[in-house]
């Protein structure tokens, strides 16, 4: 391990105070990460970044430190969760004959449609409000999106919401499975602090 990062867990010189607060950093890192995903956001990788920054930080002979494992797992595992996205898409807007400007408005909309969703479903009904928004609007966005895109290119309504149902379905499907993926990834790194 570099001595650069080395001092945080050498028992000659760290304070207990200094580890405590990494390991509440390290976690809060983990945490935002799995929240990220539902976004549409690069979760898993923010997931993936802190597991090899602990690797850097804690000794790995300490309670709280672990080995390359640990990272080679969640790459494996952040990867799983971009195929799982990337295929969703294809069953959604693309499988729908959408163009490349529909998928990139349906990605744009289905942000658009989480950070909305997740507000106005907090509003509403706190945190689970908020969840539901974020599935249901973003959706919505990623329909809303793609039917933009399509009409763009000047095809027909109908066509184009033929496209928008599919990143609908593609959007929820994508979120779901990259979600779950984030959780495995999570639970994953936790443990590895546990144990």
């Amino acid at each position: 391990m570099p001595e650069t990062f080395a001092f945080i867990t050498d028992a000659s010189w760290a304070q207990p105070t200094l580890l405590v607060l990494w390991v509440i950093f390290y976690i809060l890192l983990l945490i935002t990460g799995g929240i990220l995903n539902l976004f549409g956001l690069p979760g898993n990788w923010v997931v993936l970044g802190a597991s090899v920054l602990h690797l850097l930080v804690a000794d790995a002979e300490s309670r709280i430190g672990y080995g390359f494992g640990v990272p080679l797992t969640l790459l494996v595992l952040a990867l799983l969760g971009e195929l799982l996205e990337f295929l969703a898409g294809l069953l959604g807007a693309g499988k729908a004959g959408g163009s490349r400007r529909a998928m990139v408005l349906s990605m744009l909309g289905g942000i658009v449609g989480s950070l909305f969703g997740f507000s106005i479903g907090n509003f509403f009904f706190p945190l689970v409000g908020g969840i539901i928004g974020i599935f249901v609007v973003a959706g919505l966005g990623a329909l809303a999106g793609a039917v933009l895109g399509e009409t763009w290119k000047g095809r027909a309504l109908g066509e184009s919401m033929r496209v928008g149902r599919g990143a609908f379905t593609g959007r929820i499907l994508g979120t779901l499975g990259k979600t779950f993926v984030g959780s495995l990834m999570l639970m994953t790194a936790l443990l590895a602090l546990a144990f």
